[in-house]
């Protein structure tokens, strides 16, 4: 028979949704249809049921209605302990307008005049259907009565927050992914190799992404670290304090540091810029070299000292020109205090790398020849010009009416490879930096201190140490070494050469030690007594005008060629090694299997001797000589003398007298 659902329900006891869900899941479950009524969409549900089987007679209405109140009253008391949930916290901004909104309008209900009615209140209001509305009434006398009414507003529908399909395995296993070094899959990738691992238990492709992206969203900080240190740390290391609040004065406090410049001038090389910058005014000297090293620092504080005074204490990185002896030397000298900073640490010196950043963005990104900061921008500096390249390259080839072959040799010729145009030279750039800072970035207002560094440098009445005189200030910078003097002058043997120095007055100390200044000249030392009193400047004619640099330079090159040349020779002889390649010793074994053994030497007394007879090899009418003495008998022997090479002849001429006079003996011993 058929029966309504509801019947079935009470029937088998089970809830009515329950018998929904099974036919949701499974709609052959049992045997079921739906005909015109008062149910779900305007149909009613009827199932079959065996007629062996009776249902439960209906209970009466009175009786309905107050099972329905009691159960109802048990659910209520139920739930009548607090409720705290803090659902209401975790909603978004705009879902949290929306839960206050409904409670203001249930408390204006409640609230209004006793007179009032429904109607009257509700006009003018956007409100949802009467019954709904007084749903949210009951809603919030209960959320009063469990001191929970935010909670009770709140939409519970769908998915809880933090709820994934994906197993915990399954969960470890995408973090790995995204936090890995080695590889670098995408979303997609990172599925498809979970797909490999958990086979079908694995959900869906979208549930997997969805996973990851709540998880990237979450642990910005993790993921950014895993991916990029050095831009994380940039990003989200903690900077509270105010680093320039430790230089007071000017010339209290200096940063120095260096970058490669990030233009390509006309010789192809990027060059090095090295900085110093003045905490207090933020002040700038910076300087353009081909290489950072010991002299180029010293270079870069002749000019600052020149510029701006001598600093109490200089902040640097912990790179071996900072630390080598002859900058250690001239911070010693002008009474520098240097404060080392730990390795890769760019937060401790803020205020120079944060002017390289500035310099990069505002001058270098405005010159020709810029060729980006990193390999992104770089790169689409590159693919830029390569797609001019390749239009240029398209005219000409519908103007010469270029075949196709031709035009893929064109694209192909080294002479067409894409790169950077560079116009400027070394000279031009070391104009143009040296201008930006003393006419732009000196001049205006910095949002650190609120003024212009030159104004700042100049209201502060803080008197500077300065050396005026520039050849002592280049003594200063020099490197210093202790050396004694010989009867022949101060020996020094440094940067791949051997110099005698030699001055008068260098008489009077021989014998002694002194200090040693060694400028930018290798043909002249500053020489120092003991006590730090000048005695002479010595000279060695034959090195006069050489660079010291530059030839520490060139034997810093060769050696670097010497040594990849040990090391290319050392590969050579170990793969010699390890394939076994052939030596004499292996040619002459395997030779010695091969050649053809001579007949013993024959005894001066008379001894029956049977002499094989060798195996005459012709070489077409003639036979294949041996020597030049067969060579010449056999021609001679058989009377084809003319057919000898004369200059072979001239030049062996003794030989052909012997062979000539063999034949001769041999034919009168025949007649």
């Amino acid at each position: 028979m058929w029966l309504q659902a509801r019947e079935v329900a009470l029937l088998a006891g089970v809830k009515l949704d329950t018998i929904y869900q099974q036919l949701k899941r499974d709609k052959t479950k049992f045997k079921h249809r739906y005909i015109h009524g008062s149910g779900r969409g305007g149909r009613s549900l009827e199932i079959w049921i065996d007629d062996e089987v009776k249902p439960a007679p209906k209970p009466d209405k009175k009786e309905w209605i107050a099972a329905s109140r009691a159960a109802r009253n048990n659910k209520k008391n139920k739930n009548s302990k607090p409720v705290r949930t803090n659902t209401f916290l975790r909603l978004t901004k705009s879902k949290r307008a929306e839960v206050t909104e409904r409670i203001k309008l249930v408390k204006s209900y409640i609230n209004r005049e006793s007179w009032m009615t429904y109607k009257q209140w509700a006009e003018g209001k956007d409100l949802p259907s009467k019954a709904h509305f007084f749903n949210w009434v009951r809603m919030y006398k209960q959320g009063i009565r469990n001191q929970n009414v935010l909670d009770l507003f709140c939409d519970r529908r769908g998915r809880p927050k933090d709820s994934f399909s994906l197993t915990k395995e399954m969960q470890e296993m995408a973090q790995r992914y995204i936090l890995r070094r080695d590889i670098h899959p995408n979303d997609v990738g990172i599925y498809t190799l979970m797909k490999y691992a958990f086979s079908d238990t694995l959900p869906s492709c979208d549930t997997v992404r969805r996973y990851l992206k709540r998880f990237r969203d979450e642990n910005k900080v993790l993921v950014a670290y895993a991916k990029d240190p050095d831009r994380a740390r940039g990003k989200y290391r903690a900077a509270f304090g105010n680093a320039s609040e430790k230089a007071h004065y000017k010339n209290h406090y200096w940063e120095l540091d260096g970058t490669p410049a990030d233009v390509i001038t006309s010789d192809g090389k990027r060059w090095a810029i090295i900085g110093a910058i003045d905490i207090y005014s933020r002040r700038v000297v910076v300087t353009l070299e081909e290489n950072s090293n010991s002299y180029a620092l010293a270079r870069n504080l002749r000019e600052g000292i020149l510029k701006l005074g001598v600093p109490e204490n200089v902040i640097t990185d912990n790179g071996r020109d900072y630390k080598s002896n002859h900058f250690e030397s001239v911070c010693q000298l002008l009474g520098i205090n240097k404060q080392e900073v730990p390795p890769y640490s760019g937060w401790c010196k803020p205020h120079i790398e944060r002017f390289f950043g500035t310099m990069t963005r505002e001058l270098f990104r405005g010159l020709e020849g810029f060729c980006g900061h990193n390999v992104s921008e770089r790169s689409a500096i590159q693919n830029s010009l390569g797609f001019e390249r390749k239009m240029d390259a398209r005219k000409r080839w519908r103007a010469q009416k270029y075949t196709e072959s031709n035009f893929v040799k064109a694209m192909l010729n080294k002479d067409n490879t894409l790169g950077v145009f560079i116009p400027l030279t070394p000279e031009e750039l070391r104009a143009y930096l040296n201008g930006w800072v003393e006419n732009v970035y000196e001049q205006r207002i910095h949002r650190g201190i609120d003024t212009a560094p030159i104004q700042k440098y100049t209201n502060d009445l803080t008197p500077a140490k300065t050396i005026d005189d520039e050849r002592t200030l280049d003594v200063l910078l020099g490197e210093w070494i202790e050396r004694t003097v010989g009867k022949d002058g101060i020996l020094m043997r440094r940067d791949g050469k051997e110099a005698q120095y030699t001055h008068t007055n260098l008489i009077a100390h021989i014998g002694e030690k002194v200090y040693v200044a060694l400028g930018a000249d290798m043909g002249e030392i500053h020489v120092y007594s003991a006590e730090m009193a000048p005695i002479c400047t010595a000279i060695d004619a034959s090195l006069e005008g050489i660079s010291r640099e530059a030839m520490r330079n060139i034997n810093k090159q060769m050696r670097k060629i010497e040594a990849e040349s040990l090391k290319l020779t050392q590969r050579a002889d170990e793969l010699a090694q390890k394939l076994g390649d052939p030596t004499i010793k292996d040619v002459i074994f395997a030779s010695a299997k091969t050649a053809r053994k001579m007949p013993k030497r024959v005894k001066a007394h008379k001894v029956d001797v049977e002499i094989p007879e060798q195996e005459v090899i012709m070489n077409g009418d003639k036979p294949l000589f041996t020597s030049n003495y067969d060579m010449f008998a056999w021609h001679i022997e058989n009377e084809r003398e003319d057919e000898i090479n004369p200059e072979v002849v001239a030049e062996y001429a003794e030989i052909y007298e012997m062979a000539k006079r063999a034949v001769e003996y041999k034919q009168t011993k025949a007649g």
